[in-house]
């Protein structure tokens, strides 16, 4: 799905606020920056297969390895310490 195409179902999910402007961010998602500095991240794969998330969570969702995702908080802590 091309990215203008998320960005159209994105607003029509969720108009939240005055868009400032919005952009690719990878393979069927797109990052929005409202007026106000927020941003956030949406991601479309289907109607019943979608995220929205912050740019801080999308981020740390990138470079944690997807194990440790899976694991308790102990193991996410242990993560960060080292």
């Amino acid at each position: 799905m091309l990215q203008k195409d998320v960005f159209e179902v994105y607003k029509g999910m969720f108009d939240l606020g005055e868009i400032d402007i919005w952009f690719a961010n990878g393979y069927n998602s797109v990052r929005v920056r409202y007026a106000n500095a927020r941003e956030v991240v949406f991601t479309y794969m289907s109607e019943l297969d979608w995220r929205l998330e912050s740019l801080n969570s999308h981020i740390m969702s990138m470079r944690m390895p997807k194990r440790v995702m899976r694991g308790d908080y102990r193991k996410r802590r242990q993560c960060f310490d080292s």
